[in-house]
């Protein structure tokens, strides 16, 4: 029983944020400087997630040419 709770909790807490952000997504307008940088985020976040797994697969920095 604890689990089906925890379950639609977490169904619910998810399902409103997603909704309001659909909801709102159409009204609301961003200046021009904040929708340039916005373009930005997405190389950011994969360069962040890639670089440390291809340079540190061993949790230490492996920069030589022998790295895969």
């Amino acid at each position: 029983m604890n689990e089906a709770l925890l379950i639609a909790g977490m169904f619910i807490v998810t399902f409103s944020v997603r909704y309001v952000l659909f909801a709102v997504a159409g009204r609301v307008h961003f200046p021009a400087w904040l929708s340039t940088g916005l373009g930005f985020v997405p190389p950011a976040v994969l360069t962040a997630i890639i670089v440390p797994a291809v340079l540190m697969p061993q949790g230490q920095l492996w920069v030589s040419p022998t790295n895969p």
